[in-house]
């Protein structure tokens, strides 16, 4: 190609930005974002408030498994005041960052009962099966979409399902022990 006809070419196109969320979804991302993460942190902190009180033995495993369920449960309602904080400054993508990580630390906590033993019985390993497969490729997609800043409702639905699920489960068993016995 000689100069003259590199001078005459037009100029590349500039890449294209995905445009920032409309002011409403915005505020409803928010809103959503702060009550996700307040349900983390009562999470959070009722865990840490039970092992602080010295009952250690509820954590399941011996050696590394042991070491990071308790990690987990020291840093959740750490990382879910950050995620209401991150809300409520308006940083959304950050905030539904911080949302993945703790769903992914969530499955930590189910790791140790998937290898002593396996998915065990057919009702046991529907539940194990969402928590270690299915929440952790729930929460890898909204963080990707999160890095893109590409549909952010969509990535909050799929961190915030990860939070819902985990709640439901607890009032269910709460509710089932209240009917039933433990």
């Amino acid at each position: 190609m000689t100069p003259a006809a590199a001078l005459d070419q037009p100029p590349a196109p500039a890449p294209v930005q995905p445009a920032a969320p409309s002011r409403w979804l915005r505020i409803g991302l928010c809103i959503v974002l702060v009550l996700l993460g307040a349900m983390e942190a009562l999470d959070g902190v009722l865990t840490y408030q039970t092992m602080l009180g010295g009952e250690t033995k509820i954590i399941p495993g011996t050696g590394i498994v042991r070491a990071l369920v308790a990690a987990h449960m020291v840093i959740q309602p750490i990382l879910a005041f950050a995620v209401i904080g991150l809300a409520l400054t308006g940083r959304v993508r950050f905030a539904i960052m911080v949302l993945a990580v703790i769903a992914l630390m969530a499955c930590l906590r189910f790791v140790p009962t998937l290898f002593a033993d396996g998915f065990g019985l057919p009702s046991s390993a529907n539940e194990k099966g969402v928590r270690v497969i299915a929440l952790p490729l729930m929460a890898v997609g909204a963080m990707i979409l999160a890095v893109r800043n590409q549909m952010l409702w969509l990535a909050t639905a799929l961190t915030g399902f990860s939070t819902l699920y985990t709640q439901t489960v607890g009032v269910l068993f709460f509710f089932a022990v209240l009917i039933f016995g433990f």
